[in-house]
């Protein structure tokens, strides 16, 4: 398996998704500054008692990559796998003496691996660029150890690792005509609606705070995974 994941990554050349990841992430850093530079610790107080602290960031850069994580599962699914249908050379890939379950799992753990990185690289790689910010011109006066727990760290983690198999939700598009374009918009529609506050700025209308909904979107993932694999048993 391990070698199947290993000429996928050559064979598609993913590290234009890194790059893609790495220019993603210098702008968000941006953001986040330009974020803490014009927003008023008064104004927000009435909203955030407790701001500026590094809770209220974590959860914002959270938010961010829980995003990315949908739309670029995605694309990565939409250039990994339905292309290879859109063109047949599924059919050419199905016709080695690989098991064609085998070669499928081995696109969907290479899409997973490289959105696990990139979610975890991301997470670590705002929350420095805050900390150095902060260093600078110290507005957030609790230290980042003090705020954030491992515990906290692994619970974001895990909430990664659960976004990125909500995220193969968007599979059950894989052989439709348009199934590509299909996925990018169910893939931005998702995200929005699991992530975006319904009644900003209040993070109570988020849906991705309701368990429930969270394990009915995690199971679709999960069935969507499922839905690929059974493919490999179509004859064309």
């Amino acid at each position: 398996m391990g070698h199947l994941i290993r000429l996928e990554f050559i064979k598609y050349n993913v590290w234009n998704f890194f790059l893609a990841g790495l220019l993603l992430n210098f702008s968000f850093a941006l953001i986040l500054v330009l974020f803490i530079i014009s927003i008023s610790p008064g104004d927000m107080r009435s909203i955030y008692p407790s701001y500026p602290d590094y809770p209220f960031f974590t959860a914002f850069i959270t938010t961010f990559i829980h995003l990315l994580i949908i739309v670029m599962s995605a694309y990565l699914q939409r250039h990994l796998i339905v292309s290879e249908f859109k063109k047949d050379t599924i059919s050419v890939l199905f016709s080695t003496p690989v098991p064609r379950s085998k070669l499928l799992w081995a696109k969907l753990l290479l899409i997973k691996a490289l959105l696990l990185v990139f979610s975890i690289g991301s997470f670590f790689f705002s929350l420095g660029a805050l900390a150095l910010f902060n260093y600078q011109l110290e507005t957030i006066t609790v230290p980042l150890r003090e705020s954030i727990s491992w515990t906290d760290a692994l619970r974001i983690f895990v909430m990664f690792f659960i976004v990125i198999l909500i995220s193969f939700s968007t599979l059950f598009f894989v052989r439709l005509r348009n199934g590509g374009k299909m996925m990018m918009l169910y893939s931005g529609m998702l995200a929005a609606i699991l992530f975006l506050p319904l009644n900003a700025p209040n993070s109570a209308g988020i849906l991705a705070h309701t368990p429930v909904a969270i394990l009915l979107f995690l199971l679709a993932g999960i069935l969507g995974i499922f839905f690929l694999i059974s493919q490999a048993k179509r004859k064309n």
